[in-house]
């Protein structure tokens, strides 16, 4: 079993997970305070991606707040992603505090485990 928790000043998060019969199970408690600007931040680092790249495209929030402008900068979009972390690509996985990666295909995460 591995376990994981947040917690900052907008709350926090916690995570487990367990492998059985060749399954993993996964539990996420959130108290749906949202994220900080500061993890966001750590986020992008930790995956070297631009700031836009995390953001869920397909949402429909994404389209009405006109995310899609080019001309929005980094700043725009983080104030975006902490006002609204259903715009934030999921799963993300952050291993050791040092590496991360999107679970989108599953198979990415295993490049940095």
């Amino acid at each position: 079993m591995w376990k994981f928790e947040l917690n900052d000043q907008n709350g926090s998060i916690r995570i487990t997970t367990s492998y059985t019969d060749n399954s993993v199970k996964m539990l996420i408690e959130d108290n749906g305070a949202g994220i900080s600007k500061d993890i966001i931040q750590k986020i992008t680092r930790l995956l070297g991606l631009p700031m836009r790249d995390l953001l869920r495209t397909t949402e429909q929030v994404y389209k009405d707040a006109g995310l899609d402008d080019p001309d929005l900068t980094d700043e725009d979009i983080l104030e975006a992603l902490a006002e609204c972390p259903s715009l934030l690509q999921r799963p993300i996985v952050i291993v050791d505090d040092s590496k991360a990666a999107i679970g989108r295909p599953p198979e990415s995460v295993l490049e940095i485990l």
